[in-house]
């Protein structure tokens, strides 16, 4: 009698003991950590605990601003800007040439009537549209004798084609057509063209 009372009694000690060492809350033996994450891009490793982890609403704030894995803001370029005019007339050959169009009446009146007859005269406005137009006139001034001669590129020849060229037909025709030198012309180009002109031949920054 008394070993079979020693012996319930042993057993109940042994089932308050498996009971105590069952999980709080999740079962399978494991305990887990109630705490939630708190950070919005916050994660539960393996044991349960919040992992440190970075702010995933954060964005970058320029223009052409990535994320990187981590989530933090990259700086980068502008990736929205494009080149448009080249070099420009920005080289010594090209700086040298227009200098002399500016020292030299006669060869500035000469590379003048280049300009109008690319423009006018060899069918370059008859192209499909305005960049096959512009290429025309442009490809034109830079192959001329006078161009060649002053080593001309073809960047800064765009210039002319373009902005001298192209849009002084398409604005300036009834001032331009007869006396490309005429005070009509020469305002007509500068309210319409001559902006634009500047900015191409300064070339890409």
């Amino acid at each position: 009698m008394r070993i079979s009372l020693i012996l319930a009694t042993g057993l109940l000690m042994t089932l308050s003991s498996l009971a105590a060492c069952s999980d709080d809350t999740g079962g399978g033996g494991v305990t887990t950590d109630t705490a939630a994450a708190t950070d919005s891009g916050g994660a539960v490793d393996a044991a349960g605990d919040a992992t440190a982890t970075t702010d995933a609403g954060k964005t970058a704030t320029d223009s052409g601003g990535a994320v990187d894995a981590a989530g933090d803001a990259t700086a980068t370029t502008d990736a929205g800007k494009t080149a448009k005019y080249g070099a420009g007339c920005t080289s010594t050959d090209d700086t040298a040439f227009r200098k002399l169009l500016g020292d030299d009446t006669a060869k500035s009146d000469e590379f003048r009537g280049v300009v109008k007859d690319c423009t006018l005269t060899k069918g370059c406005l008859s192209k499909a549209d305005e960049a096959a137009k512009v290429s025309c006139i442009s490809d034109c001034i830079a192959t001329a004798p006078i161009s060649t001669t002053g080593k001309l590129s073809l960047d800064c020849a765009t210039c002319y084609g373009h902005y001298k060229g192209y849009c002084g037909a398409a604005k300036c025709i009834t001032f331009c057509a007869v006396d490309a030198a005429s005070a009509g012309c020469s305002k007509c180009l500068a309210d319409n063209c001559d902006p634009e002109y500047e900015l191409c031949v300064a070339g890409d920054k």
